[in-house]
């Protein structure tokens, strides 16, 4: 993994080179967020924002250990690269005042793919990123990036989206550990490997907006936690026009992961850019709220 700044001296954040070939990690403060991020070679691989602090509530990160952390690239044929690959090989990681880029030439992936990841604190409590990814024709369509986010102990495992004018919540599927939501009037993401169907499965309901979010209150599985602990939400909303499915992996009653898959259709460049909202818990109607006014969308 390589750093280097991506800003102007004045300002800048400055990462020192550790010992065995680690860099310090990059910590950003923007409103009331405080995000620190890491690449593959810090302790795993496991690249994106390692913990993200609210002043609400801070001394809990929303993940346990990585949150939008690229993952996977999914074809829907059977292949050893569709799990994992972009752990492995480096990232060239540019600091800025606001956030990081993490920039993978097609060299350091596993299926020749280049991306590039782009992370920005906005206040009061936004992240915003950007993916894009030049897909070359020997990659199968379609394609599916995936996001994932390993949560602090969450209120329940579940996330709430939007179906028609009510709110839906997901279920598990008997049998499995996750399962995947594509949005209303996507196309089936047609596989031929059973390990896929929990990111690229469809289950109902679907949601009708790009809008997913779930309640994380830090309180250890089955126990009440202090009065002054003030729960918060975790949002993924996502620009319109962007195929994505949300995704749920149960890998504890209450530690889960929140996943997205961006589905691309078509080779070239493929873009994807999306919101999370870290903030404490006011109502389902505030995030609706938050949706619409950053979307436009009503």
């Amino acid at each position: 993994m390589t750093w280097s700044s991506g800003v102007a001296p004045i300002g800048a954040a400055l990462l020192l080179l550790l010992g065995c070939g680690r860099a310090r990690p990059h910590v950003v403060r923007v409103g009331d967020l405080t995000a620190t991020f890491r690449g593959n070679s810090e302790d795993g691989p496991v690249s994106g924002i390692a913990t993200l602090h609210h002043t609400a509530e801070p001394d809990l990160s929303a993940f346990s250990h990585a949150g939008l952390n690229y993952e996977h690239l999914f074809v829907g044929t059977p292949d050893a690269r569709n799990f994992f690959a972009p752990r492995t090989g480096d990232f060239e990681i540019h600091a800025t005042r606001d956030g990081a880029v993490f920039a993978r030439p097609a060299s350091e992936s596993p299926w020749g793919v280049p991306a590039t990841l782009t992370y920005r604190l906005v206040a009061p409590h936004y992240v915003d990123f950007t993916f894009t990814a030049s897909l070359p024709a020997w990659v199968g369509l379609p394609a599916g990036f995936m996001f994932a986010s390993y949560m602090q102990v969450t209120r329940d495992p579940e996330l709430h989206f939007r179906v028609g004018d009510q709110w839906g919540t997901s279920s598990p599927v008997p049998g499995e550990v996750g399962e995947s939501y594509a949005l209303e009037g996507a196309p089936p993401f047609p596989f031929n490997d059973e390990r896929l169907a929990v990111n690229l499965g469809t289950n109902s309901p679907s949601p009708t907006l790009p809008l997913f979010y779930g309640v994380v209150d830090g309180c250890p599985d089955g126990v009440v936690g202090p009065a002054s602990r003030q729960a918060m939400v975790y949002v993924m909303m996502f620009e319109s026009g962007v195929e994505v499915r949300g995704t749920v992996m149960r890998w504890s009653p209450n530690r889960p992961a929140w996943d997205f898959v961006f589905v691309a259709r078509r080779h070239g460049t493929v873009c994807c850019r999306g919101r999370v909202i870290w903030k404490p818990f006011v109502s389902a109607d505030d995030v609706l709220a938050e949706f619409e006014s950053w979307s436009g969308e009503k």
